[in-house]
């Protein structure tokens, strides 16, 4: 991992490492209507995590190997 400035204040970030994000799926009173079904559109996106220790600025990445995939 190549190390990251932060746009704001110019210092040096810090990686908090790949996360995995929910995307998708059915959230609420719809689980509970559809049970697993609600989560069929559901996909998992892992992300880097950066955080600035000076402003608290959050920022994601992709990870280095993660194919880019187009919309169409």
């Amino acid at each position: 991992m190549e190390e990251k400035k932060c746009p704001q204040c110019r210092t040096y970030m810090e990686c908090l490492g790949v996360k995995e994000f929910r995307t998708g799926g059915k959230t609420g009173g719809w689980h509970l209507l559809l049970g697993d079904f609600a989560e069929l559109q559901e996909r998992i996106m892992k992300l880097e995590m950066w955080v600035c220790s000076q402003c608290r600025q959050v920022l994601f990445y992709l990870p280095d190997k993660s194919p880019l995939k187009s919309r169409k």
